[in-house]
């Protein structure tokens, strides 16, 4: 049996709306959370994974290219 996607709850692991979160591979990029499953990064609101797909792969659209797949937690 597949294992369970499991999705974690920002809030549950003791963040709070408008913390701020750093991206590990590049430091001076900062997004802010906004729900418990939800950061923003300049005015638009993503999930942790997708924004590390965008900032990895800016050419490419996430919602058509679905081949590369990143846990957003090992990012920020």
């Amino acid at each position: 049996m597949p294992k369970k996607k499991t999705i974690t709850d920002m809030y549950k692991l003791g963040l709070l709306y408008g913390d701020i979160l750093t991206y590990k591979d590049d430091p001076t990029i900062t997004a802010k959370v906004v729900a418990s499953n939800k950061i923003e990064y300049q005015g638009k609101e993503y999930s942790l994974s997708m924004l590390v797909y965008e900032l990895k792969h800016p050419e490419l659209d996430y919602r058509v290219n679905r081949t590369r797949r990143y846990n957003g937690w090992e990012y920020w």
